[in-house]
């Protein structure tokens, strides 16, 4: 519960905001959103390293194939399955980022998948406590280093507190996020 509300709720409410402060942010720069389709593939593992590091775009975004893309870890299951929450997962990137870079450097780009889906959950691995793994949908929020390289609602690690930064990590708009990554790219 948040503010006598369920967190789901409230997240909603944050993602709503995030979107309207980026339409703004987009209008006042005289851009035109371009139009994004949420029912392209959802994701598919990275086969080679250059494969990622193709992805690492002068824009300092990331791109596969002229598009928008954003990528994660699927195998979750070294991680605490209960309870099975956003904060407790691996990150959804989608600039070139500290975490990224250190990635590469440590030969660690196997690990990711691409994804080109604007939709607000992904299908990761966890444990199913009997030493397997179990596939689960689930929402994963934004690596917190992307959210300042783009500058996204007005993100600051340095000037905000942990609440306001994890209001704009927990509201965080995927599919947002793509079209102004889509205009973005359009317009560099």
């Amino acid at each position: 519960m948040v503010h006598g509300r369920p967190a789901e709720a409230s997240e909603w409410a944050g993602g709503r905001e995030a979107s309207e402060r980026l339409a703004a942010i987009v209008e006042g720069l005289g851009l035109r959103p371009a139009p994004f389709d949420v029912t392209r593939p959802e994701d598919s593992d990275i086969k080679t390293i250059e494969e990622l590091e193709a992805g690492f775009d002068k824009s300092g975004l990331l791109v596969y194939g002229g598009e928008p893309a954003l990528v994660y870890i699927r195998d979750h299951t070294v991680m605490t399955p209960d309870p099975l929450v956003p904060e407790r997962c691996r990150r959804l990137h989608f600039t070139v980022c500290e975490t990224l870079l250190d990635m590469r450097a440590r030969g660690r780009f196997q690990r990711y998948r691409k994804t080109t889906s604007g939709a607000s959950s992904y299908v990761i691995d966890m444990p199913d406590g009997r030493g397997g793994a179990r596939e689960v949908r689930m929402r994963l929020l934004p690596c917190q280093h992307c959210l300042g390289n783009a500058r996204y609602a007005g993100f600051c690690h340095a000037t905000m507190n942990r609440g306001e930064r994890m209001g704009i990590v927990r509201g965080f708009d995927t599919r947002a996020m793509l079209q102004v990554m889509t205009t973005h790219l359009r317009e560099f």
